[in-house]
């Protein structure tokens, strides 16, 4: 599979591991889940964390699920709108999360 790698992931990481704490339950969402690639780094780097990915585009998701199948129960993919993640968020009794990203480039697979 040709894999996807985000351009900007390791400045990313880098301002993750400066201001989210590294153990305990760290929940990322990352709005624009796309082929899963920045994803797949952040859960890499915190191995304890949880990611909850948004994306309204069924074949990214598809790609996404299958880059991120390792990653198990720490993942859950939502088909929506990040438009919709303040109210999918409050829906599932959620505190909050320590880092959201946004990557709202152009997507390579549109």
């Amino acid at each position: 599979m040709n894999v996807h790698v985000p351009v900007m992931l390791p400045q990313i990481l880098d301002i993750y591991r400066k201001h989210v704490r590294r153990s305990g339950a760290v929940l990322f969402v990352d709005a624009t889940l796309g082929a899963g690639g920045h994803a797949a780094g952040v859960l890499n780097v915190f191995p304890g964390a949880t990611l909850v990915g948004f994306d309204q585009d069924e074949q990214a998701r598809e790609l996404a699920g299958d880059r991120l199948a390792e990653f198990g129960n720490r993942l859950r993919i939502v088909a929506d709108n990040f438009s919709e993640m303040g109210q999918l968020l409050d829906s599932s009794d959620w505190p909050g999360a320590d880092g959201i990203l946004f990557d709202l480039g152009v997507s390579n697979m549109q």
